[in-house]
């Protein structure tokens, strides 16, 4: 969204003719509400210096001049922005971070001035550091349509294949936050399970298999915690080991210093095991990774 917006010539002839401020007045009651008289005010100040600045520029006339241009998908505004075609015909802008103040110190923090602003003087973030990001936060809002479409595109397949494949247990985080809930909505004496207050909102519980653990369920093979990512957050998220039994606990110590491929190397043999005696849907899962 835009305040004002218009050439460098009519915006000069404005300031000119004295009525910049209540020309942007007009456009920001209608676009946004009211207006203080001290913003009132600094526009009208702010304004008379930049046309004097555009005024001894060369700067065509046809160049398009922006005030209070609002950042895409944030609340930030934009004081005032020059926008054209440089002299190798390629588009440019210039931003300007205006500010009301009659002095400024340097200080040793970087991107901070000291300047007096509400009766004292205060450290504040350098004009040139503000105009810096607004232009850093454009460039990103308007990156790429082709190529954020196709990231959109690539992640909505992904979770897709996820949901299909694993269910809601695969869905990226999803015992952290299973984790998060119990703590929350749970204590010792009631303790809060996420996947079993699921089961009982459903109430069917082939359905709720499905919906929990994906279609490989059907088969009679879990993969929920083998393809997904629910145990993203987990510290050993390659393995769920039962520390009871031998090759659990080998599957362990092969993971937490071997990492996934340590951890996998006694399970693929079972799982060939499996696959041998013709049992391959439990082979192929025992051979994936948790």
């Amino acid at each position: 969204m835009i305040i004002y917006s218009d050439s460098k010539k009519a915006f000069i002839d404005d300031v000119f003719n004295n009525r910049i401020a209540q020309r942007i007045q007009d456009e920001y009651l209608d676009k946004l509400g009211r207006v203080n008289s001290s913003v009132f005010s600094s526009w009208a100040n702010s304004m008379m210096f930049m046309s004097n600045i555009l005024l001894q520029s060369e700067i065509p006339d046809q160049a398009q001049v922006a005030i209070e241009y609002q950042v895409p998908n944030t609340s930030k505004r934009v004081d005032f922005i020059v926008a054209g075609l440089d002299s190798e015909m390629k588009e440019a802008v210039i931003i300007v971070e205006l500010k009301q103040w009659s002095q400024a110190e340097k200080t040793t923090k970087d991107g901070i001035v000291m300047s007096y602003v509400g009766r004292g003087n205060r450290e504040l973030t350098h004009p040139s550091y503000q105009a810096w990001t607004y232009a850093k936060l454009i460039k990103e809002a308007y990156s790429d349509p082709v190529q954020r479409g196709a990231a959109l595109r690539s992640l909505a397949f992904g979770l897709a294949h996820t949901g299909v494949l694993a269910g809601a247990m695969g869905v990226p985080g999803y015992a952290a936050a299973a984790w998060a809930l119990g703590m929350i909505f749970g204590d010792e004496d009631e303790p809060f399970d996420l996947t079993d207050s699921i089961r009982k909102m459903i109430g069917d519980e082939e359905v709720s298999n499905v919906v929990l653990r994906g279609l490989p369920v059907l088969g009679g093979s879990d993969w929920s915690g083998k393809i997904g990512a629910g145990n993203m957050l987990s510290i050993m998220p390659f393995s769920n080991a039962d520390l009871t039994t031998r090759s659990g606990f080998l599957e362990a110590v092969g993971t937490f210093f071997g990492g996934a491929s340590g951890g996998m190397v006694v399970r693929g043999i079972d799982g060939l095991g499996l696959m041998a005696n013709g049992d391959y849907m439990k082979g192929t899962e025992l051979m994936l990774p948790k």
